[in-house]
């Protein structure tokens, strides 16, 4: 699942390092190939799992996550889907709160509920 399709699975990221361009090998498809094969390569190999970093008031620390990542990383990425899918503003909100956006929980939530299919609900 990790690799099918065309579009990769969007929770893993993939920092690009270099890049060399000729006319034949640099369409989106050769791109795709090779983003594929260093996956296998890294799923290959032996991993160590580290957990969340922590604050110094043991919470976890989400600075420089996305929204998304937030969550996902707060294992709330399904209630948030829930929440979306059936507008729940008052569970979206109670979620974002959850991973430390209290301040910008209602207009996220307000810009996401003025157009739910732009951002995919």
């Amino acid at each position: 699942m990790l690799l099918d399709g065309l579009y990769q699975h969007s929770g893993c990221t993939v920092a690009l390092v270099a890049v060399r361009y000729d006319e034949i090998g640099s369409t989106e498809s050769a791109f795709m190939r090779a983003a594929k094969s260093a996956m296998q390569s890294l799923l290959a190999a032996k991993w160590t799992p580290v957990g969340r970093t922590e604050t110094m008031e043991g919470k976890p620390d989400y600075s420089g996550m996305t929204v998304n990542e937030r969550l996902f990383s707060a294992g709330l990425i399904a209630d948030w889907d829930v929440a979306a899918h059936s507008r729940n503003r008052k569970r979206m909100v109670e979620l974002l709160t959850k991973v430390d956006l209290e301040d910008e929980a209602d207009q996220i939530v307000d810009t996401i509920l003025s157009n739910p299919q732009r951002y995919g609900f």
